[in-house]
């Protein structure tokens, strides 16, 4: 029995969307999946599975921080190179006012 989920249509796809969001996250701005989706036009749901994949060795092994904004609920997700744990100097005045 085949455990994988996806057809080999769904390889090249996913592998797209993966890259889009990699591509976006990379400049080390914190991001909402609201704002991922909205940039990438792939849906929240994929945003937030793509970004636990980049975690992966097998996906380049990326740090992944997020941070959540006191009142709203809302998470803030930054993807950056193995090696970097966090970066400070890329957030934003609103969301830092709340770490």
């Amino acid at each position: 029995m085949n455990e994988n989920p996806y057809t080999n249509k769904d390889v090249p796809r996913l592998n797209l969307q993966r890259e889009r969001i990699r591509v976006l996250m990379l400049d080390g701005q914190f991001r909402t999946l609201k704002e991922i989706s909205a940039a990438t036009g792939d849906p929240e749901a994929s945003v937030s599975a793509q970004l636990r994949h980049l975690t992966k060795k097998q996906y380049g092994g990326y740090t992944k921080n997020r941070i959540h904004k006191d009142g709203t609920g809302t998470w803030y997700y930054q993807i950056l190179e193995t090696g970097f744990l966090f970066s400070t100097k890329s957030i934003s005045a609103d969301v830092s006012a709340h770490i």
